[in-house]
């Protein structure tokens, strides 16, 4: 009883769990991306002098409801 408690089961692979795998994959590549355009898009608005573009971050950065933070980062990228 022992030796069977002891020896390795090899792992069998169903459908459903490679189909997890590459979904989980890819969502990570997805956030990534995500999460590398904000970091590119918070570099250009730094180094932006306009103030329109201060203007709009500094409320985007205020603001806790998301249909203005829509707003105002479609203002952002339109002056950038």
């Amino acid at each position: 009883m022992a030796s069977d408690e002891t020896r390795q089961r090899p792992l069998t692979w169903s459908r459903g769990s490679i189909e997890e795998i590459v979904n989980s994959i890819s969502n990570v590549f997805r956030l990534f991306g995500v999460s590398m355009d904000e970091a590119v898009l918070n570099i250009e608005i730094k180094q932006s002098s306009d103030p329109r573009v201060k203007k709009y971050h500094q409320i985007y950065r205020r603001t806790k409801k998301p249909r203005i933070k829509r707003k105002q980062l479609k203002k952002i990228k339109a002056i950038l």
